[in-house]
């Protein structure tokens, strides 16, 4: 074997060994300034930080976020390629005003305070409160005395569940020796606790009507804390809409989105599909992007996304054919139910109030139900409030896929492909070279 082939090997076995020895070490850690924002996002508040590399933070306009500034240990991971920080080690509070500038103007003087964010029914409920200052201490009391009674019913729960299991040891001795038994009844277990809150922290709440601003932090000596002057853009949706979350029948693990007022939703013939209406807003893709992510390359500034802010409850859908209603659909609850058997499928069916079986059951989800009918190429839909008036940016048309005949689709691309091989072929016949007979 010649000596270049085992070059290129050895060369890269030993750039992977020395790559992994590097990112085995542990990364090197420095105290530095940061700020720590909790910005409201349309729907929920988005916990994140800017480290100095990042020169511009983010905002949505009219609505309250907080902004504090810290001191933390900050390292870089070469593996995301982004800064990260170790506020188990060290989260200091910078004392000190937050400055807000505009066009070099001062314009506000922001102190700091206590806040408190929090999700009474749960993370994923949609229901979210942030108080400050006096309020934030009383609900983060609150929290925490419901979460208490949550710990003492789950502890009678058990207590409950340890006699419960004596009763029924006593009652099984009974029927072994003939007596009369009597099965008490089972302890209820007490509802999951789903309130979240975060601990009380220090930040300065802020809100802003849409423009370019920058900030910087005062200490408490007058002067300006290093590393602390940023820009700050705080910027608006471009428009609000209607949008849906479509949840098929075949797929619902997987919903796909209907977000653009112009889209067209495809449907198979003869299937079903839930849909749920969302409160939407068009963002600048770029702006909105670094709201979450500041250390993120992705995102442009001429492009702009639809952001879900909350479900659209109440009301009902219209169908329509050729302009025409044909069709209401109400708002209802399903199940979804797993189908018995090696095919591992399941089935969505109309939830049932009282549960089902032994033990009561919620909702697996809500949504309008619409059924695609076979023979009709395609339908509209609508969403009308429950005064009659249709919601504005509601209509989307809901075109069928035709599933005959689809090995012609498969055909097409061999089209090209055939007719280049054909073509090669001829060519080769018609420039052949001659073979002259030898005589």
């Amino acid at each position: 074997m010649r000596k270049g082939t085992l070059c290129l090997p050895v060369t890269l076995l030993l750039s992977i060994f020395f790559t992994a020895a590097a990112l085995a070490q542990a990364p090197v850690k420095e105290r530095r300034f940061v700020y720590g924002v909790n910005a409201f996002a349309g729907r929920d508040y988005v916990g994140t930080f800017y480290p100095p590399t990042v020169n511009t933070l983010y905002l949505l306009a009219d609505t309250r976020s907080i902004i504090s500034p810290r001191y933390t240990l900050l390292y870089f991971w070469p593996i995301t390629n982004e800064y990260k920080v170790d506020w188990d080690s060290l989260n200091e509070t910078v004392t000190g005003t937050l400055e807000i500038l505009r066009r070099g103007k001062l314009l506000h003087s922001l102190s700091q305070t206590k806040y408190v964010i929090q999700h009474p029914r749960g993370l994923d409920a949609g229901e979210v409160h942030l108080y400050i200052g006096r309020e934030a201490e009383a609900q983060y009391q609150e929290f925490q005395r419901q979460r208490q009674a949550y710990r003492d019913r789950v502890w009678e729960y058990y207590e409950a569940t340890r006699r419960y299991q004596e009763q029924l040891e006593e009652e099984l001795a009974r029927g072994e020796r003939g007596e009369e038994v009597s099965i008490p009844d089972p302890p209820l277990e007490p509802e999951p606790f789903m309130f979240f809150s975060t601990s009380l922290n220090d930040g300065s709440p802020i809100e802003l009507p849409a423009g370019a601003y920058s900030i910087r932090i005062r200490g408490a000596d007058g002067q300006i804390v290093p590393q602390s002057e940023r820009k700050l853009i705080v910027f608006s949706p471009r428009r609000e809409g209607l949008g849906y979350t479509i949840i098929p029948q075949t797929k619902w693990t997987t919903p796909e989105q209907a977000d653009d007022p112009s889209q067209v939703i495809y449907a198979r013939s003869g299937s079903s599909m839930y849909l749920q209406p969302f409160v939407e807003e068009e963002h600048n893709e770029l702006y909105y992007t670094r709201l979450a992510k500041p250390q993120s390359t992705e995102g442009r500034s001429d492009r702009w996304v639809w952001v879900h802010i909350q479900p659209k409850d109440g009301g009902y859908l219209e169908v329509l054919r050729d302009g025409q209603v044909i069709g209401r659909v109400e708002r209802k609850p399903y199940w979804v139910k797993q189908i018995p058997g090696p095919a591992l499928g399941y089935e969505v069916v109309e939830y049932q109030a009282g549960g089902e079986g032994s033990r009561p059951r919620s909702p697996d989800f809500e949504g309008y139900e619409i059924r695609v009918e076979p023979g009709q190429p395609s339908y509209a839909i609508r969403l009308v409030e429950p005064d009659g008036s249709v919601v504005v940016g509601s209509e989307r048309e809901i075109r069928l896929v035709k599933t005959r005949n689809l090995w012609a689709l498969y055909l097409l691309p061999l089209l090209p492909l055939t007719a280049g091989v054909s073509l090669t072929v001829w060519r080769r016949g018609k420039v052949a070279p001659r073979q002259d007979k030898v005589s």
